[in-house]
């Protein structure tokens, strides 16, 4: 080649490449619009959602009130107690509502790291704690099937929360009279049954884990909604029969603090009209000395008692 010709092919070699960054830009540009139009349409969608929440209660409150001062000379102590009930639960509800959109907004995106309290968590204490917390809301039965010995790291005050979330969802979609159960067992990774989109090859396949798994027999998720269900402002779609209040957020918050404290949670499997199972991890720990300890003098009292 003459140095006329190196001299062109470079050139046209610079406009090509130029070319094609600029179509790589204007792919990315696209689906990064695709993306914005997405989040803004469901932005739009949680507003409808919130402001309707938002309004249940409020009515609610509002309505009772009235009530009590217009028959405030002539009400019974009985009604004063049904009303207070009403307004009491309503103000809950609205409580938890604002408290979720306050969380998803305090724990941000997927790589801001979230600030937790990490230790030993006793999980029978926690499931404990959530069932405790919810009952007085809910007509489902729960059975818990959870031992005393399971420890495991993470932040108790987390652990606790998304129990207490999973169980609120599960009661939420399940009848009256429906049955809610919560399983946990000791397991090493490898044996633990992740979705694809859910595995990290840079674990180690022998670390121990606590696998806990929440069953229902509610309605169950239909299947294009079940990879939507963890993104924010997200709910699985309502029956006609089945109200279901929320504001798509708990899953997504529920997620973040598990991956966080280093496990999963994911949806095990779901199917319409019979129920879901959603299950999660954290690494197992041994318990702490002055558990075992004091574990030991439980199990010591009898025989001291009986000689």
């Amino acid at each position: 080649f003459r140095p006329s010709d190196i001299g062109m092919l470079l050139a046209i070699c610079s406009q090509a490449a130029g070319a094609l960054r600029n179509a790589q830009l204007f792919e990315e540009i696209q689906e990064a619009y695709a993306e914005q139009q997405r989040l803004d349409k469901l932005k739009d969608e949680f507003l409808v959602t919130a402001s309707h929440e938002l309004r249940t209660p409020l009515s609610a409150i509002s309505g009772y009130s009235t009530l009590l001062k217009r028959q405030s000379n002539r009400i019974t102590p009985q009604h004063i107690l049904r009303f207070a009930s009403k307004i009491t639960g309503a103000a809950q509800q609205l409580t938890d509502l604002v408290s979720s959109m306050t969380e998803a907004a305090r724990i941000g995106t997927v790589d801001k790291k979230l600030e937790l309290q990490m230790g030993p968590v006793q999980l029978l204490s926690a499931v404990e704690m959530a069932i405790n917390m919810i009952s007085v809301n809910i007509e489902q039965k729960i059975v818990s099937q959870v031992e005393a010995n399971l420890w495991m790291k993470g932040d108790p005050l987390r652990v606790r929360q998304v129990i207490s979330n999973l169980l609120d969802n599960a009661a939420k979609y399940s009848p009256p009279d429906g049955r809610i159960e919560i399983l946990a067992a000791v397991t090493s990774l490898a044996k633990v049954p992740l979705p694809d989109e859910q595995v990290d090859i840079e674990s180690d396949p022998n670390m121990l884990v606590v696998l806990v798994q929440v069953y229902d027999e509610g309605e169950g998720i239909a299947p294009e909604d079940q990879q939507k269900i963890f993104e924010k402002f997200v709910r699985a779609t309502r029956s006609l029969t089945t109200p279901v209040r929320g504001t798509g957020l708990g899953l997504y918050i529920c997620r973040r603090y598990i991956e966080a404290m280093g496990g999963r949670l994911w949806l095990q499997h779901s199917i319409p009209g019979e129920g879901s199972a959603f299950s999660f991890y954290l690494p197992y720990i041994d318990a702490p000395q002055e558990a075992s300890t004091n574990e030991q003098n439980k199990q010591d009292e009898p025989e001291q008692q009986a000689s």
